[in-house]
């Protein structure tokens, strides 16, 4: 969303509702890249939208919500893991559809109420950012807002086997277990924190000065996704930085983890 800020250490990285109803493989960087974070090539998939609007029968707008998701397209990676990929892909968006649905039983009835101070709202983008022959990467970014002061934003992925589309997680990567290599990925995202607080760069001072409790707590779950450059973490707001950080985001390069990971080719 509009506020997510990116900490890279690498060098690159219709319908209307009444208020009634209301793995192994390889490398990223040394297999074929077909789609790339920021690329303009859209070829290889199709995007859906499922748009909505929570209209109460005074006629005004409770709520509103966008989901957009990308499909992809026959021929995009092997035909095998197509299907599987896809089918996930719309289950995630169904459960956004159902939760949205859930979030606008409150804006509804405060609007009833004549207690609806602003119109809630709920916009989702699936995108599908990294395709390789090995691997496929979509990210989820949010922006709701329910109430308060402010919407929240939010940033979660989706990392495939191109070969299967079998769903990966962070223990797949490695050979040793969460013990070993949480540690490893805390220690990294410390290292470039400091870095950047040492550089007296502006975006250094930006951290809890705890930090470090929350980054302890931290798995990253559904919070990491390959990229070209190294395996990127997620931060929500509010996790080691206020709200106005927005989320963050560091990548770890492949060299710094080698050792850890299952497919040796990877870095």
């Amino acid at each position: 969303m509009k506020r997510i800020l990116t900490l890279f250490l690498a060098a690159l990285l219709c319908g209307t509702t009444a208020c009634t109803s209301a793995p192994a493989g390889s490398d990223p960087s040394d297999v074929s890249v077909i789609l790339n974070v920021g690329d303009d090539l859209r070829e290889p998939v199709v995007l859906q939208e499922d748009s909505k609007e929570y209209v109460c029968e005074n006629g005004k707008v409770a709520m509103t919500s966008l989901i957009q998701y990308d499909v992809l397209k026959d021929g995009a990676i092997n035909s095998a893991a197509i299907p599987a990929i896809n089918a996930r892909i719309a289950e995630e968006a169904a459960r956004l559809r159902a939760e949205a649905d859930e979030m606008s039983k409150p804006a509804v009835s405060a609007e009833e109420n004549g207690e609806l101070a602003r119109a809630y709202f709920a916009n989702y983008t699936i995108s599908a950012v990294f395709l390789t022959d090995a691997y496929v990467v979509f990210t989820e970014e949010g922006e709701i807002y329910s109430g308060g002061m402010h919407p929240q934003d939010s940033l979660s992925a989706f990392n495939f086997s191109a070969q299967d589309g079998a769903e990966l997680t962070l223990d797949d990567l490695f050979v040793q277990d969460a013990g070993v290599y949480l540690p490893r990925l805390r220690t990294e995202v410390t290292r470039q924190i400091e870095t950047k607080r040492l550089a007296g760069e502006e975006d250094g001072s930006l951290f809890y000065e705890n930090y470090a409790d929350a980054l302890v707590l931290t798995t990253f779950e559904k919070r990491w996704y390959l990229t070209a450059d190294g395996l990127c973490l997620v931060f929500a707001p509010y996790e080691i930085a206020p709200y106005t950080a927005g989320v963050l985001t560091f990548t770890v390069p492949y060299d710094a983890i080698a050792d850890l990971l299952a497919d040796k080719k990877i870095g």
